[in-house]
């Protein structure tokens, strides 16, 4: 359990057998997710939403549910990230919120890392843009 008190819209954190992108396939090592609910509804009771954090792509990067984060090789940017990776926007998981004996938790792990304001509108004008493309999606 990690302290989701300090959670907020953009902040990295990193969940353990998540599934993979199908809904399948956990896997035990952590996978990192950025946040994208509003920051408001990060509390006890509430079930919010990353999208996913990947380092397996093809290039060139056309697919428009990938944005690109920042990185470099010491991990020192605000993401932590050490090597060149998307959010995957098409890759959500459900991060349920709750009352725990330390206040407020969600299971997974928080390294205070996040995107900047700038990716973060990126990663949230791609997640739209993606829904609309939906075939019978009527998301705006």
């Amino acid at each position: 359990m990690a302290d989701a008190s300090r959670l907020h819209q953009g902040s990295i954190v990193w969940i353990s057998n998540a599934p993979d992108p199908q809904g399948r396939n956990p896997k035990p090592q952590p996978r990192a997710f950025v946040i994208v609910s509003a920051t408001p509804d990060i509390r006890p009771g509430n079930t919010i939403v990353g999208v996913a954090v990947t380092s397996t792509f093809r290039e060139p990067i056309n697919d428009p549910a990938m944005v690109a984060m920042r990185w470099n090789a010491h991990g020192t940017t605000e993401t932590g990230f050490r090597r060149k990776c998307f959010a995957k926007v098409d890759w959500a998981l459900t991060i349920p919120i709750r009352s725990g004996e330390h206040g407020v938790e969600f299971d997974g792990e928080y390294h205070g890392t996040f995107v900047r304001n700038h990716e973060l509108e990126k990663i949230l004008v791609a997640i739209r843009a993606v829904a609309k493309a939906r075939p019978g999606s009527d998301a705006t």
